[in-house]
């Protein structure tokens, strides 16, 4: 079987070979489309710059990874008729994006493209191959998924002392809870990878298996905001108002962690009818408390897509959590606003403005927080309890009734903010 699929690598190899040395080069300058035989040869050529982060982190929106693995093999070795200098300056170039993309995006090479590398030994120069065989041993031996299970040891919090999830919630220090949320977004967000953010698949039903991160981050925020929204409304009185209190001051902790997908959770829910509707209970807020709600309501607002959030971002730097929302949006009009090809070539421009949104989540990605797991409370800010929407408005009538006879009809108001999953997945719930 192995011998079959290296006959296969070394047919597919000599087939593409002629092509990829053939193809025109492009000029980066004025060209704005070209095939994936053009892109891999000006790719590799000395003058073509940052092209072969774009080309890496978005080739997978028009050729597959074997076949961008086979095209770089096949610049490794020159045709007789190129001259030395330039035989050499090309195999380093094409040298240096395979150790870049094995060491950044080794989440692309499954068994199959592992096996072509290892099998490439009459290709790849001796060093190249010691380098990229010390690196795929180095990610294999700190993935996971090659991992025997052991238990992860986590801090635990005492509960001699909590009766109940809600009690723990209430007993803890707001910095704490701020903290545990803000790490387990921050690890959602961090496994996001670039091939999720292709072709919209978070929104199309028959893709979305190529975006299961992206998919629970949307998600996450929901669950956030009517968690927030459980947690006050299932409260009584006096303790509704130090609920709602004790939001507050997380979201303080969570703006000073930077963690605005959180952030965006925790104001959606506030902004939920079922809580601002409860007005007795806001009416003991002080100027100050009411004054924190307004200014991250308005830095969070979707007006003008986003603008005080997308202002305030350009001075933050990692680590922090974004509001991966904004991220979608852009690349949703990109992707809806430019067509994949000019006519029968790639069209390059689209995929350099698509580089250009996944490198801001890259760069946010590559700087971790320092926090450490509490369990339980960790636990119980991953499953995050809550109800329904028709259940919270019924029990926020509970909580404070209307002052005129309510109808029979329970039937929420319409929510003024729109629900993060339904907007994002929006081609899902249509099916």
């Amino acid at each position: 079987r192995g011998e079959n699929r290296k006959e296969d690598f070394q047919s597919r190899l000599k087939k593409m070979y002629s092509s990829v040395w053939e193809a025109d080069k492009l000029d980066l300058s004025k060209d704005t489309a070209g095939t994936v035989e053009e892109i891999i040869r000006t790719v590799t050529e000395r003058d073509s710059g940052a092209f072969f982060k774009t080309v890496i982190a978005t080739y997978q929106s028009f050729t597959t990874p074997k076949e961008l693995l086979t095209g770089l093999l096949c610049r490794l070795t020159a045709p007789s008729n190129i001259p030395s200098q330039q035989s050499q300056q090309i195999k380093f170039t094409s040298s240096m994006i395979l150790k870049f993309w094995v060491k950044t995006y080794f989440e692309d090479f499954d068994e199959n493209l592992i096996q072509i590398l290892n099998n490439s030994g009459n290709v790849l120069p001796k060093d190249l191959a010691e380098a990229i065989n010390k690196v795929i041993t180095q990610k294999i031996k700190s993935s996971s998924i090659f991992k025997p299970y052991l238990p992860e040891i986590d801090i635990p919090v005492s509960l001699n002392n909590y009766s109940s999830p809600m009690d723990l919630f209430s007993s803890l220090p707001p910095k704490i809870i701020a903290e545990q949320l803000t790490l387990i977004s921050s690890q959602m967000f961090q496994n996001i990878t670039s091939s999720e953010l292709l072709n919209q698949s978070w929104s199309k039903p028959k893709l979305q298996y190529l975006s299961t991160n992206v998919i629970s981050m949307i998600k996450r925020t929901d669950k956030i905001s009517f968690w927030v929204v459980t947690t006050i409304v299932l409260e009584q009185n006096e303790k509704r108002v130090d609920t709602l209190r004790k939001f507050l001051k997380i979201a303080q902790y969570i703006y000073k962690l930077k963690d605005f997908n959180t952030l965006m959770g925790i104001i959606v829910g506030l902004s939920n009818s079922s809580v601002t509707r409860l007005r007795k209970t806001w009416s003991q807020l002080t100027d100050e408390e009411t004054e924190i709600y307004r200014t991250y309501e308005s830095l969070m607002s979707p007006q003008s897509s986003f603008k005080s959030y997308r202002d305030g971002l350009t001075h933050v730097n990692p680590p922090c959590v974004p509001f991966l929302a904004v991220y979608l949006s852009d690349l949703t009009f990109i992707d809806e606003g430019n067509s994949d090809n000019s006519g029968e070539k790639i069209n390059i421009s689209k995929r350099d403005m698509v580089y250009r949104v996944i490198s801001q989540v890259q760069m946010y990605q590559a700087v971790s927080y320092n926090l450490h797991k509490l369990e339980p409370l960790c636990t119980y800010l991953t499953l995050l309890p809550r109800y329904d929407e028709k259940t919270l408005y019924r029990l926020s009538l509970f909580a404070e009734p209307r002052e005129q006879i309510p109808t029979l009809s329970t039937t929420p108001k319409k929510v003024t903010q729109k629900s993060i999953t339904a907007h994002f997945l929006r081609k899902t719930s249509m099916n």
